[in-house]
């Protein structure tokens, strides 16, 4: 778990946020609760997708998404990054996520990706692709 946490701040402070501490002590601990992952997987979406939780709660839930190989998590990421109305810390967050879930399954065309979501989600989908 440590090192997930770890992984978790080192990919916020990329993105521009500091969901830090908020990591090791808020949803972090609330992820760690559950005893399946279809369970932790709703959960994270319905944090992701609901504009009243706070944003540090919504971008942490979408780093946790993207540790997740499930289709439904990449529906949740894919289903926020498309709205041209999110704040773009979020965007960023999603963008992140796709590309981590893609980067270690490559099961999905990411062209396809690339053409549904905001120009913010994309462009942090080809960073994070250009950087390996």
């Amino acid at each position: 778990m440590k090192i997930v946490l770890g992984f978790v701040a080192i990919v916020c402070i990329v993105g521009g946020l500091d969901f830090t501490e908020l990591s090791i002590t808020g949803v972090g601990d609330m992820v760690a609760d559950f005893l399946n992952g279809e369970e932790r997987t709703l959960f994270l979406q319905e944090m992701l997708l609901d504009r009243n939780e706070p944003l540090l709660n919504r971008g942490s839930a979408a780093i946790y998404l993207g540790h997740d190989d499930s289709d439904n998590a990449l529906q949740a990421l894919v289903e926020c990054a498309c709205n041209d109305h999110e704040d773009s810390k979020i965007l960023t967050c999603c963008g992140d996520a796709i590309a981590e879930i893609w980067d270690r399954n490559k099961n999905f065309d990411i062209d396809v990706i690339l053409g549904q979501v905001t120009h913010a989600t994309g462009q942090e989908i080809r960073n994070w692709l250009n950087s390996k």
